[in-house]
Order: structure tokens, then C-alpha cells, then sequence
């Protein structure tokens, strides 16, 4: 792992671009992470957590020279990070559900101590870092507080300083030293320094370390944009990908891999649309592969601000710099269907209030519970390659039925839709050595229509091997594209658009093939089913009632409140 965290040798950056050290080793990487595991006492959906996340950063290369981590937290709650720019732990505490708006400090805390002569501060203190978490019924809807309010748990970061008089006389925040065998007390109020309160909380830049709480569960709600602000953000969306600043087709497939990450498991962790694409070692992996325009400054100007960036790091005069990375990438599929002639009204459609999932929640594990990370395409290929076509069309076909119905619990005509919408825009390259040739999947690639399903529905009653050459492959896929000789002759190319495995493998299924010719004729039908798809994936692993609110007529209606419970 560590070899494979390592700078990049292959050029360009390690924040995810193409290039980038994770993308060298991508396939031995996912595999690594993919083994990476939310801790079992804080992995039931129904409790809300809060993310003590506490990370050493530049400088010293020890961290434990700056801060010690509980043994007991590390052991049973705990996720540790070590990479260059971060190391620490993640840790989990579980909120109580009698968490009232008086609040309380959860769980031991890290501490903290930097001794005299260490840049950039020279403190002799000792600090305990803590997380605090109340409930509000009145924490403010919209990024500026303008008197709408929503109901939602929130929390902020304290690093309180030991009290070196009163001692004893004040136990509520304390630390058990294992060198000196004593108890460390810290005091509440004059020697303690908060972040703000939010759903997210960090301590920015002010110490040799950062450190960051963050909520996540049924019980959390994030901001959402006025109607003003929503038409904003969708006006700068819309110019991104009309002057090509952003590709449609990335923007599908980053909004749906977001959200399909999601498995209805109880024993599984929470995926749904999380915004867990903001970290490097998810939008680093294969399926993956080209989404790094999220990380880039195009994608941040057409949406005004950066999407899933933390709290202001100034202590005490913090605000939520953006909007969540999961609700935008949600809404700017929405946007990015509507603007290739797609389902009318979708974006108006779209609820808010996702919070970004902490990093404890966004563990390797999520890789696992897409089709092909261990069947699928992946399977198909490799037990048939090429020899069987059938054989592994079927396997395709079933793994990618199981995996709509089953998993994201679609019905038949609205995972055809959606498929069949996501692969109507873009291409591929790579499959061709002709100056980096990209084959679109039909021939019109920036419009979303159920033209693809045309071609499907021509496939089914068309000699498979008629379509050959199929041999060629990206990754474990095979595409179903022309000759090189074809290529090369210098003829339009959108006469020889190419196929997928997973779209070619409905033709082995007389029902689904009904529903392809179906909608294949009725565009009407074909963009509602996409629509009931596309919302319905959106939230995952929500409750739309209580967490979501849909913004409408210029009015925006808060998710509804809880009573405040009594405290015990």
C-alpha cells in the first residue's frame, strides 16, 4: 500500500488526473482498497455518526510527536490514513438518539501536544481534540443564513487546553496519559477553541494538525440553494457544457457512480449518492477512469464554488463554502439530461439536503458493490473471452439484471431506460490505434435519446457474430465496433458506432428485449422510465421526507423537524 500511495512516476499530479501515481497502479490498487472496511460498531444505518478525523500534516514526518490516539479507538472505531499530506486516524463515535440541543462531547478524543521549537507555533500546551454534537431545529437552510431553517444534528471540533488549576475539580473532559500514569484535565470555556457549528467542523490551519468532525445518518440534513440559487448553478452548468468545458458524458457517469454505489445489504455500509467521488482513492479507480474534471477548476466555475470543500478554516467565523459534492453531482446530471434534449422537468424534480459521507464511510468496500468488480463484465470476459459469445453475454446480462433490480431496485423498464440514456451520449477511445479515434456509441452523441436502443433492438435480430470484430476490449469490456479497415478508410465515423457488452447481452432476454423495442419507439415512454430511474437512484439511501427537500416555486420547504427529546 504504501508503495502504491507513493508520488507519482508517471507524470502529472496525485490529485486523481490521468497520470497521476493512483492511476499507474490502478488495477493493484483497487484491489488493496477494495478490502478496506467501515469498522463493525459504527456500521449500522439506522445511528448517526460523528467523524473525529485528526491528521498530521507537512513538516515533521512523525505525527505522534504532535498527537496520540486512544488504543481503544484505534482497535474497534477507527480508520487509519497514511499518505503523503495525511496521516492520522478517522474515527467513529456513535451519537446517542436522546442527543438534545444542550449537546454533549462524545467519545475519549485525541490528544495533543507540541513541545517548545517546532515551527509553526512554539506551544508548551497539551489539548484534548473532541467533537461536540447537538440537535437544532433551527440551523439554517441556505449557505447564508437568511431565517429559513432546517431540523439536523450538528456538531463542531474543540480543541480544549489542559487546566492546570482546578485540576481535579472539573472532570468532564479528561485524558488518561499512559507515561505518566495520571489523568489530564481540560477546561470548557476560556481555554478551548471551537470551529463552528455545521454538519462539518474543522480546525483548518491553525496547529501542526488538522482536524475535522463530520456527521453522517438519518438524523443529518445539509444546506440546500434558494430557487435563485439553483438557477444559477444550473445556468453555469449549462454554459460549462455548451462551450465544452465539461463533457456531458462525464457528468452522467460521475452522477450515477456517485449514487449507484449503494447496496439495500443491512450488514453493508451506507453508499447512494454520499459525494465519496471527492476522494482520490474512489474517482482513482478503474470504473472510474476520466472524472477528474471534478477536480478542476472548470467544473468549480460552472458551479460558482467547489463542490464538498470544507468549512472556512479561520476558527469561529466558518460557513459552508459550497454546496455538498452529492448534491451536485445529482443535480448536475439532472442538468447535464436536460441540456442534450433529455426528459423535460428533471431538474426541477431533483431534492437537496445530501451531506457529504465522512471519509470512514467512503472505504474501499463501496468498489465491491458495482457489477463488475467481481462478476459482470469482469466475469463474462474472463471465463469466455471471445470464443464463447453467448456464454458470456449471458453471464453479462445476468450480473447486470441482478444488479438494477436486485441492488438499486429498479424495475426492468426503468433500468433499460437508464442504461440506454447513460450510453446514448459519448464514446470510447482506446479501442483503435487511429490518432486516438473515439467511437461513438450512436450517432448522435450529444443528444440523450433512445436512439441506442435502436441499434440493441438491431443486434437482437442480427447474427452476434455478424457484429464481429468483438474482440477488441478496454479494461475487462468488450466492444462491439468496426475493422481498423474501416477506420482507416476515412469514412464518417458515426457509420461504425460502437457497442457495449452490457448492451448487447439484452438481447438474451425475450422479456427485456420487449421492453428495449418499446421504448425504442415511444421516446415519450422511453424518458419517463428514465426519469422514475434517475430519481429513484438519487435517493438511495435516504428518507426523501425527512432529510430532502425539493425546491419549488421560489419557496423552499424545510425537511421536517423532530421533537426535541428530554435529556437523561
Amino acid at each position: 500500500r504504501d508503495e502504491l500511495m507513493r508520488s507519482s512516476t508517471c507524470g502529472g499530479t496525485d490529485a486523481g488526473e490521468a497520470g497521476s501515481g493512483m492511476r499507474c497502479a490502478r488495477t493493484i490498487h483497487r484491489a488493496i482498497t477494495s478490502l478496506e472496511r467501515t469498522p463493525d460498531e459504527i456500521r449500522d444505518r439506522n445511528l448517526d455518526v460523528v467523524e473525529l478525523s485528526v491528521m498530521k500534516y507537512g513538516g515533521d514526518d512523525v505525527w505522534e510527536n504532535y498527537v496520540i490516539f486512544d488504543d481503544d479507538d484505534v482497535a474497534n472505531r477507527a480508520l487509519e490514513l497514511n499518505q503523503p499530506g495525511e496521516r492520522g486516524y478517522s474515527i467513529g463515535y456513535v451519537v446517542s438518539d436522546t442527543t438534545d440541543g444542550a449537546g454533549s462531547t462524545l467519545g475519549q478524543g485525541v490528544f495533543a501536544y507540541q513541545p517548545w521549537g517546532r515551527t509553526v507555533e512554539s506551544w508548551e500546551r497539551r489539548a484534548l481534540i473532541q467533537c461536540d454534537v447537538k440537535y437544532s431545529n433551527n440551523a439554517p437552510l441556505h449557505m447564508t443564513d437568511d431565517g429559513e431553517t432546517r431540523s439536523t444534528l450538528v456538531t463542531r471540533v474543540c480543541v480544549r487546553f489542559e487546566d492546570k488549576q482546578s485540576l481535579e475539580l472539573n472532570p468532564l473532559h479528561s485524558w488518561d496519559d499512559p507515561e505518566t500514569n495520571s489523568t489530564l484535565y481540560f477546561i470548557e470555556d476560556d481555554g478551548t477553541i471551537c470551529g463552528p457549528w455545521g454538519t462539518i467542523s474543522t480546525t483548518g490551519n491553525t496547529f501542526r494538525f488538522k482536524a475535522k468532525c463530520t456527521l453522517s445518518g438519518p438524523t443529518v440534513t445539509g444546506i440546500i440553494p434558494t430557487a435563485q440559487e439553483r438557477d444559477t448553478i444550473e445556468t453555469g452548468i449549462r454554459a460549462a457544457l455548451t462551450s465544452g468545458a465539461i463533457q456531458i458524458h462525464d457528468v452522467l457517469r460521475a452522477s450515477f457512480h456517485d449514487a449507484a454505489a449503494f447496496t439495500p445489504d443491512p450488514s453493508a455500509i451506507f453508499g447512494g449518492a454520499r459525494g465519496c467521488m471527492r476522494y482520490e482513492h474512489v474517482h482513482g479507480n478503474a470504473p472510474n477512469l476520466g472524472l477528474a474534471f471534478l477536480f478542476e477548476p472548470a467544473f468549480w466555475n460552472a458551479i460558482g464554488c467547489r463542490p464538498g470543500k470544507d468549512y472556512d478554516g479561520n476558527i469561529g467565523q466558518g460557513h459552508q463554502e459550497c454546496w455538498s459534492m452529492a448534491d451536485i453531482l445529482v443535480f448536475a446530471g439532472a442538468v447535464a439530461s436536460e441540456w442534450a434534449q433529455g426528459p423535460p422537468g428533471l431538474v426541477q424534480s431533483v431534492k437537496w439536503g445530501r451531506v457529504d459521507a465522512p471519509r470512514i464511510f467512503c472505504t474501499g468496500e463501496l468498489q465491491t458493490t458495482f457489477p463488475d468488480a467481481n462478476g459482470g463484465h469482469k466475469e463474462g470476459s474472463m471465463r469466455y473471452g471471445s470464443s464463447n459469445v453467448e456464454a458470456r453475454l449471458q453471464t453479462v446480462f445476468d450480473s447486470t439484471k441482478s444488479y438494477f433490480e436486485q441492488q438499486l431496485g429498479l424495475a426492468s423498464a426503468d433500468w433499460v431506460a437508464y442504461l440506454a440514456g447513460g450510453h446514448s451520449v459519448g464514446g470510447v477511445k482506446g479501442l483503435i490505434q487511429a490518432k486516438n479515434t473515439r467511437l461513438n456509441f450512436d450517432a448522435t452523441p450529444s443528444l440523450l435519446d433512445n436512439l441506442y436502443l435502436h441499434r440493441v433492438a438491431r443486434a437482437s435480430d442480427t447474427s452476434l457474430m455478424s457484429l464481429c470484430p468483438q474482440s477488441q476490449r478496454l479494461g475487462s469490456s468488450h466492444f462491439w465496433e468496426p475493422t481498423d479497415d474501416q477506420v482507416y478508410s476515412g469514412e464518417s465515423i458515426n457509420d461504425y458506432d460502437v457497442l457495449i457488452d452490457t448492451d448487447v447481452s439484452l438481447t438474451m432476454n425475450d422479456d427485456i428485449m420487449e421492453i428495449v423495442k418499446m421504448l425504442a419507439h415511444d421516446q415519450g415512454k422511453f424518458f419517463d422510465h428514465y426519469t422514475n430511474a434517475f430519481l429513484h437512484v438519487s435517493e438511495l439511501g435516504y428518507d426523501s421526507e425527512s432529510q430532502l427537500s425539493l425546491i419549488q416555486d421560489g419557496t423552499t420547504p424545510a425537511p421536517a423537524t423532530r421533537e426535541t427529546p428530554a435529556p437523561t
